[in-house]
C-alpha cells in the first residue's frame, strides 16, 4: 500500500472521530438544552419551549457539523462533495434503496426466526423505544435524533468520509462494504453484547446506503434514503409511545 494512501486513512480516522464527537456534543447538548430551560422556567422540560429549543439546537448543530466536514474534511479530496441539483433518475434510487433494505431485512427476519422462533429487536432500537415512552421531550429528542440528526451526520461519517478516504482508487465494492460494517458496529456499540443478526441488519443497511451514494454520486440521496427509512420507523415508534393500536 502507498504512503499516501495510509495517510488518507489515517487522515478518514481523524474525521470518523470528529464526527463521532460532534455526534455525542449534539446528544448531549440536546437532552440539556430541554432539562436546564424546563428547570429555570419552572414548566418541566415536556413542554413546548423547552422542546422546540431542544430540537433547534440539534438542527443547528448538525448543520455545522454537516458543514464543517464537508469543508474541511472532505473537499480538499473531493471538490464537488456536496449538495447538487436533484435530478429524477438519481431519485429512483432513493425507492430502490428502501426496497433493498426491507428485502434483505425481509430475509434476515425469516432466518432468525428458523433458528430463534421470534424476530429481536436490537439493543439500541431498544434503548430508544423505552426513551420515547418518558413524556414529549423524550419522543421529540428520539424523533429529531433519528430523522434530522443521523441521516445527515451519520452520511456524511459512514458515507462521505470512508467512502472518499479509505480505498477510493479500490474496486469500489470494498470501501462500500467497510462503510456498512462500520455502520453496523457503530449502532452497536456502547449497548452492551453483540448480537449478530442486529449487526448484519445494520450492516447491510450501511452497504445499501453506500451503494446509493456510488450510483449517484451525490450525498443527498443517501441522506434521502437514511430519512425515509428513519422516518417509516419513527412513524411507528410515535403509535407504539401513544398506545395506538
Amino acid at each position: 500500500m502507498k504512503k499516501s494512501s495510509i495517510k488518507m486513512m489515517l487522515i478518514g480516522v481523524i474525521w470518523v472521530i470528529v464526527g463521532m464527537f460532534f455526534d455525542v456534543i449534539i446528544q448531549l447538548l440536546g437532552v440539556l438544552t430541554s432539562k436546564f430551560l424546563g428547570s429555570i422556567s419552572g414548566v418541566g422540560r415536556n413542554t413546548f419551549g423547552p422542546i422546540s429549543a431542544s430540537v433547534l439546537m440539534m438542527v443547528v448543530l448538525t448543520a455545522c457539523a454537516f458543514w464543517v466536514i464537508a469543508k474541511w474534511g472532505i473537499r480538499p479530496y473531493s471538490p464537488n462533495f456536496g449538495f447538487h441539483r436533484v435530478q429524477g433518475e438519481k431519485i429512483i434510487w432513493i425507492l430502490w434503496g428502501y426496497l433493498m433494505v426491507l428485502g434483505v431485512g425481509a430475509v434476515l427476519g425469516i432466518i432468525q426466526t428458523l433458528l430463534k422462533g421470534s424476530v429481536e429487536v436490537a439493543q439500541n432500537q431498544q434503548s430508544l423505544e423505552e426513551m420515547a415512552k418518558q413524556g414529549p421531550g423524550a419522543l421529540a429528542f428520539v424523533l429529531a435524533l433519528s430523522v434530522l440528526v443521523a441521516p445527515f451526520l451519520e452520511e456524511i461519517i459512514f458515507r462521505g468520509v470512508v467512502l472518499n478516504y479509505f480505498f477510493k482508487g479500490s474496486n469500489w465494492w470494498i470501501n462500500v462494504i467497510l462503510s456498512g460494517v462500520l455502520f453496523g458496529y457503530f449502532h452497536l456499540a456502547g449497548y452492551g453484547g453483540f448480537d449478530i443478526f442486529a449487526f448484519l441488519q445494520y450492516s447491510s443497511m450501511g452497504i445499501v446506503l453506500a451503494v446509493v451514494y456510488k450510483k449517484t454520486k451525490q450525498i443527498q440521496y443517501s441522506i434521502g434514503l437514511h430519512m425515509l427509512n428513519n422516518s417509516i420507523a419513527a412513524i411507528m415508534l410515535i403509535a407504539m409511545a401513544l398506545n395506538v393500536k
